[in-house]
């Protein structure tokens, strides 16, 4: 399995820097983290695994008829800037879930509930946030709702984080 946080692409916000608690260097203020394709996914279509990958929508795809795996985005208010941190991550909905919410629509929404696939770094490797999305929303990637995580990912998502948390997490990614 890859190391997730080697692949982690970090978008910079208007070129705004701040000095780093770690190195005393300047590093960019980042403010949207894209976690790289699944192993499931990248395996398949590289043919270093067999299996079957059907493409379902906006970078979903089933995996074996077993699972879907989607890419959705986790919003995190900065409370001092007019921004928020963004993460682009991936879930696991498991074909029974799939299943419920496809019969129970009307065709506006698909809510499903899924687990992350990476774990939020910053917020411990062994934290796997559970969260719901709605499939056929109108954005580039469904946003994600949280609905369980621990204690400190809880918080920030539903409070938001200063500028001075972000750059915490910057500095710890960027020296990890």
């Amino acid at each position: 399995m890859q190391n997730h946080l080697d692949h982690l692409i970090i978008t910079m916000r208007d070129n705004q820097k701040f000095i780093c608690r770690r190195c005393g260097k300047p590093h960019q203020l980042e403010t949207v983290m894209e976690f790289p394709l699944p192993d499931d996914i990248s395996d398949i279509t590289s043919g270093r695994k067999p299996g079957e990958l059907k493409t379902l929508f906006k970078q979903s795809y089933l995996i074996d008829g077993k699972y879907i795996l989607t890419k959705c985005a986790l919003h995190i208010n900065i409370v001092d800037l007019p921004d928020e941190l963004e993460l682009q991550t991936w879930i696991r909905i498991e074909r029974a879930e799939a299943k419920r919410a496809y019969g129970n629509t009307d065709g506006e929404e698909i809510i499903v509930t899924g687990k992350l696939v990476y774990p939020i770094p910053f917020y411990g490797m062994s934290d796997y946030p559970v969260v719901k999305v709605d499939l056929v929303a109108e954005e580039v990637y469904p946003v994600g709702k949280l609905i369980f995580s621990s204690e400190a990912f809880r918080r920030d998502w539903h409070d938001g984080i200063t500028t001075a948390r972000l750059q915490e997490i910057l500095s710890d990614l960027h020296h990890a």
